[in-house]
């Protein structure tokens, strides 16, 4: 069976079992035989815990569901095992209902000392009497090949506990602080590092006795937890957001790239809405399951999708199974060109692990100033052809591998990033800081910043944006990079809206507002050709591509082959309405012009597997439907 690391693509079930769950009610091996050999993934992950609390197997050392009329791990360990495809636990960990139910003990206590009811402390016995043996029990008695543990950093609570506070007495003499006072981030960064401490922990124990037994806790080391990654885990995975999801997983997929750790992202196989007060399931198309898997499997990463287990935990969507056989085709197609290649150092957004941590009020999970910045500052580079990454803090010793760093909305900057991304400039670097507060600290004269609605112009076009604003004064030798207006009549203005200064070798472009919080509700032509411009003037892209609004471009490289990776952002995934297509338009022709300093000696267009025969620098495509690659040789 393949390793996590040498996997590709995979499946993904659960059904949170309950107290009224009726586990393994309809055991259908011939359904499951039947989805296994059509589709072909590498692993499955199935159901044994979920955020209830309840067992879904027969386990001897947790909690099992009181209704538990078969075994359906073992059903699906004996059938995955035959074909010799990996089978890992979607298994809760801190986000154990039945836990806090029977050991309020082991449970996290809030600021105003309720005891959660969900929620475990990561100070306390939960993980040594509960989590490792059960992990451990899956490993050697049911023979899982490992553990995608939910629940975790993004549900983390803040914890008042007597275990959390006596671990807090060891570092500190006073008391521990409580929201608003002073010292309260200091004691998230206490809990930051419990839980990582928590999390090494376990994996440390389990492996112990089953070192084979493949363990990640979802979204760690993520927009979730913006930090360096410390804790042993075998591979980084989350599950992107059932709707909007091309968008998340262009956003997601970048920060778990950037960790140089083997990863996936998972796609809901299903979109949820609330309808006449009831929630549905709206199964996904194919045509929305294959751009999904596109945008991950762009950025280098494996592909998985869920959907959920039936008749407790037995069966699945058998009607489904064709339509998920051709998106294995399509994912398997890729996967030679694709499978662990790496982002190409070409531009990127850096995510100072300082300004994230200090704009949230809470340990993980909240989606602060900063990242809602970065995020924006993402879309806007790839939707005017920009090849984008992300540099968080710990990364900041290789800035000088990319052509154009970009920063948004800090709430904090260290002295070491600030030093950091001075030196990249002196030394030829180029930079956009892209909101009033960072201009502000590396000495651009701006006013105090407003929320107005500000019309950026360009082409002699405006397009409005309700964004932070402050008034921008050039200094003598700043070279004026775009203006802006107050009013769509353009009679108040123009104002600066960007101003670009030499330092030393580099150059650094100064913006009056912040552009990436704003963009992703005010997506416009305009504002994509102002910020291309800005960008344009700045560096030189390696591969540029022309043809389509909708075209967009990723570079990867792997064995000393580039990697260009065009994909098709049209179709209604944006569009709250529609839940389900079967059709993305195709769009095209396009041409792709190369700028590197070698010529290629060869170009395979795939996955046609078709050799290009012309011009060497300048490639056309008659049309793309999803997702080509060209694969350039040296």
């Amino acid at each position: 069976m393949k390793k996590r690391r040498d996997s590709f693509f995979g499946l993904h079930f659960d059904f949170h079992a309950g107290a009224e769950s009726r586990v393994a009610e309809e055991m259908r091996p011939d359904v499951i035989a039947r989805l296994l050999d059509e589709v072909r993934p590498d692993y499955v992950q199935i159901d044994t815990k979920g955020h209830p609390g309840y067992s879904s197997y027969p386990t001897k050392v947790g909690n099992p569901a009181p209704i538990m009329l078969g075994d359906q791990v073992k059903m699906w360990r004996e059938l995955t095992a035959e074909r010799d495809i990996a089978l890992y636990a979607h298994h809760s960990g801190v986000f154990d209902c039945r836990a806090a139910e029977l050991h309020p003990e082991w449970a996290a206590v809030k600021p105003d000392g309720t005891v959660s009811k969900e929620k475990m402390s990561v100070f306390g016995g939960y993980a040594d009497g509960l989590l490792i043996p059960q992990l451990t029990e899956l490993a050697l008695d049911w023979h899982l090949d490992g553990a995608w543990v939910d629940g975790e950093c993004w549900a983390l609570e803040l914890d008042y506990s007597p275990m959390a506070l006596a671990a807090w007495r060891k570092i500190s003499d006073k008391p521990a602080p409580k929201p608003g006072e002073d010292g309260y981030a200091d004691y998230l960064a206490f809990l930051r590092k419990g839980f990582f401490d928590y999390l090494t922990h376990y994996i440390q124990a389990v492996k112990a006795k089953a070192p084979n037994f493949q363990i990640t806790s979802n979204w760690v080391y993520s927009t979730e937890s913006v930090t360096e990654p410390t804790a042993p885990v075998d591979f980084l995975s989350g599950d992107f957001s059932p709707m909007d999801s091309v968008n998340t997983a262009r956003f997601q997929g970048r920060f778990l790239a950037c960790q140089g750790i083997p990863w996936d992202l998972m796609a809901w196989g299903f979109q949820i809405r609330d309808w006449n007060g009831s929630s549905t399931h709206s199964t996904k198309e194919i045509g929305q399951l294959k751009q999904e898997a596109a945008y991950v499997m762009s950025l280098g990463g494996g592909f998985q999708f869920y959907n959920q287990q039936f008749g407790g935990g037995g069966t699945v969507q058998e009607w489904a199974i064709p339509m998920w056989k051709q998106t294995a085709e399509f994912v398997r197609a890729r996967e030679p060109c694709a499978k662990g290649a790496k982002l190409k150092h070409e531009t990127a957004v850096f995510v100072p692990t300082e300004a994230y941590n200090a704009d949230k009020n809470a340990i993980f999970g909240k989606i602060g100033a900063t990242m809602e910045s970065a995020k924006g500052l993402i879309h806007l580079a790839q939707d005017c052809g920009m090849s984008c990454g992300v540099i968080e803090s710990h990364h900041l010793n290789r800035i000088s591998d990319y052509k154009l760093v970009m920063l948004g909305r800090t709430e904090a900057l260290s002295d070491a990033s600030m030093a950091a991304l001075k030196a990249y400039v002196e030394n030829g670097g180029s930079l956009i800081l892209a909101a009033p507060d960072t201009a502000k600290r590396f000495g651009f004269d701006l006013g105090e910043e407003t929320e107005k609605n500000v019309f950026l112009e360009s082409e002699g076009v405006v397009a409005p944006m309700h964004v932070r604003f402050a008034d921008l004064t050039p200094a003598e030798g700043d070279v004026l990079a775009g203006n802006c207006y107050l009013d769509n009549n353009k009679k108040q203005g123009p104002y600066p809206a960007a101003v670009t200064r030499a330092c030393g070798k580099g150059r650094i472009t100064s913006l009056a507002l912040d552009i990436g919080k704003a963009y992703p509700q005010n997506r416009t032509s305009c504002a994509k050709r102002f910020w291309k411009s800005l960008a344009s003037a700045l560096y030189q892209p390696t591969v540029t591509v022309q043809g389509s609004a909708y075209a967009e471009m990723t570079l990867t490289e792997r064995d000393g082959r580039l990697f260009v990776h065009l994909l098709n952002y049209g179709g209604p995934h944006e569009v709250a309405n529609i839940r389900g297509y079967s059709e993305v338009p195709s769009i095209g022709p396009l041409t792709v012009e190369i700028h590197t300093e070698q010529t290629p000696k060869r170009i395979m267009i795939e996955p046609d597997h078709t050799e290009w025969t012309g011009d060497m620098r300048r490639v056309t495509l008659d049309r793309l439907d999803l997702h080509t690659i060209l694969a350039v040789e040296f």
